[in-house]
């Protein structure tokens, strides 16, 4: 008789634990009132980028209106001494750089990626020869 309360007690416990589980948010955090749900990230505000060959341009950040901390920043297509990473805060991706060379419009892509999932922005960028052009 024992032995059969205490199987039914355990299989509670173990049914009431697993939909605890499952109740759980992606970021761990069950009842905390100021939680937020784990959202994809959501590139924005730059539509393009003209800069002079040879000139530090100053990081761009591109805005992550989505959710959570980025994970990574990629960019394909980037113009020679350019480069995205993750900024500080790890809120949003920053192009910064360097060109080396003069490009006519090219179009760089841009992924940002978090927990949730990724998102891309296609940016036209453009070097100069010189200031005078």
């Amino acid at each position: 008789m024992w032995s059969f309360s205490i199987f039914v007690l355990f299989i509670n416990l173990l049914v009431y634990g697993l939909i605890w589980h499952l109740q759980a948010r992606p970021d761990g955090n069950r009842d905390h009132p100021h939680a937020t749900h784990l959202a994809l990230p959501v590139l924005h505000n730059i539509t393009q980028l003209k800069a002079y060959q040879y000139r530090r341009i100053t990081p761009i950040r591109i805005n992550n209106s989505g959710g959570g901390r980025l994970s990574q920043c990629t960019a394909s297509n980037l113009p020679k001494g350019l480069e995205i990473r993750i900024s500080e805060d790890q809120a949003t991706c920053e192009l910064m750089g360097i060109p080396h060379h003069y490009t006519t419009t090219t179009e760089a892509l841009i992924i940002a990626l978090n927990a949730a999932g990724s998102s891309s922005i296609r940016v036209p960028i453009t070097i100069h020869m010189n200031a005078f052009e």
